[in-house]
């Protein structure tokens, strides 16, 4: 089965889980009882699960800082059995926390430093692909540095179809690609251009999708389900079309395929994932 190589901003997301009885009596806040912790895959990461519990074969290429966080996000990746491939920098690894109480999410909080990374890192990543590169590239860009415009010229040089989840902010420094797929408000506040991207994919939430396909319009609707999370439903969507389009299957029927797995998604707690068995049963 051909690769599918996932870069991008590598985010660890941890949440506590727990119930609210009574006021802090510390200050006018709900305490929050703790009951459970946990882990999970987070940005680029999430994309890479997503693929690999649809059937796909990802390979993650992402940075992580030299910190206790960088070891339990590589060990998760290990238990999913998901190759990947995580430069060490001198950023820490990124860390988001979310607090859940009664079913609602509380507060969140990230553990990050804003920059970009190390271009001598960034070297290393793109060798990387180089090396593993069959047919697709997906970049799962969350604006935490990675996605710079080095990176972007290597990629050019590359001979692969390139699918993008995009940030408004560096769209002007993204290279020429076969997918770009912003949700509405990014939609708006960017300035695509005539010819950059062979296909735009823009998700509307309940509005569903339009893809913009060689000046043909298709609008996908939305699967009618009641929205739990939204968190991460973005990188099924992306994560979906680019394992159906690694199957061969067309770029519309991938995307309504992505439009299923998201249907599916939002109906879970937090940042996670959609299966092949869970798809196919939709």
């Amino acid at each position: 089965m051909k690769r599918i190589i996932v870069l991008g901003d590598v985010i660890l997301d941890r949440y506590i889980f727990g119930e609210v009885n009574r006021l802090n009596p510390e200050s006018p806040v709900p305490l929050v009882d703790v009951t459970k912790q946990e882990y999970r895959l987070g940005g680029a990461a999430n994309v890479a699960h997503n693929i690999k519990s649809l059937g796909g074969n990802p390979y993650l290429i992402g940075v992580i800082g030299q910190d206790n966080d960088g070891i339990i996000l590589k060990n998760i990746l290990k238990e999913k059995e998901i190759d990947h491939e995580l430069v060490l920098d001198t950023k820490p690894t990124i860390v988001k926390t979310r607090v859940i109480a009664d079913g609602n999410q509380m507060i969140r909080f990230d553990k990050e430093i804003i920059s970009k990374v190390h271009k001598d890192t960034l070297e290393c990543l793109c060798n990387v692909i180089q090396i593993k590169l069959e047919d697709i590239v997906l970049i799962s860009d969350y604006n935490k540095g990675v996605i710079t415009e080095y990176v972007s010229d290597r990629l050019k040089n590359m001979h692969c179809r390139i699918l993008i989840d995009p940030k408004p902010e560096n769209e002007s420094i993204y290279p020429k690609a076969y997918l770009i797929k912003p949700n509405q408000k990014e939609y708006a506040q960017m300035k695509i251009e005539d010819g950059k991207y062979q296909n735009v994919l823009v998700t509307r939430g309940k509005d569903g999708m339009m893809l913009y396909n060689n000046n043909i319009v298709h609008e996908i609707l939305a699967i009618e389900k009641d929205v739990y999370d939204v968190c991460g439903a973005g990188d099924t969507v992306i994560a979906t079309i680019a394992n159906y389009l690694n199957k061969d299957y067309s770029l519309l029927d991938s995307v309504k395929m992505g439009n299923k797995a998201a249907s599916i998604v939002v109906n879970k707690i937090g940042t996670s994932y959609v299966t092949k068995e869970e798809l196919e049963n939709e």
